[in-house]
């Protein structure tokens, strides 16, 4: 199984647990920055070397190998809200509503409890949830 998954900023669900739990039986993968707005997943383990990315986010370094979206079974998406539809409210620069609308895993909003809300505000270019995790539990949608 391969996980997107996310180097928190300060604000967000610190994932890098799973990085030592999974490593012998899961792929991990995490975004890089591209100039266009857009991201590319390459494969990262605990030991990687990390480098800056847009919004001072840590990434794996270009050299890092590169993962295809299909190759990807669950993305782990990091958010500043959710709504009880699925709908994510992002950062501002749509860089995970381009990356998801081709993918065809699972896609798992992460966040605290407190970031699921009754309505966020939602454009056709955005990707839905198909769940949201928190302290409290797991929800699908």
């Amino acid at each position: 199984m391969t996980i997107a998954t996310y180097l928190p900023l300060k604000s967000e669900v610190d994932l890098s647990g799973l990085l030592k739990w999974g490593q012998n039986s899961k792929r991990f993968v995490a975004p890089r920055t591209l100039p266009n707005f857009e991201l590319s997943f390459h494969q990262i383990t605990g030991a990687d070397e990390l480098e800056t990315g847009f919004g001072g986010a840590k990434q794996p370094c270009e050299s890092a190998q590169y993962v295809p979206l299909e190759a990807i079974d669950l993305f782990l998406v990091p958010l500043a809200a959710c709504d009880r539809q699925g709908n994510r409210l992002g950062f501002g620069k749509g860089y995970y509503d381009r990356a998801l609308a081709q993918a065809p895993g699972y896609k798992l909003g992460i966040g605290f409890h407190f970031q699921l809300i009754d309505r966020v505000p939602f454009d056709l270019h955005d990707v839905p949830m198909n769940g949201f995790v928190s302290e409290e539990g797991l929800i699908k949608f």
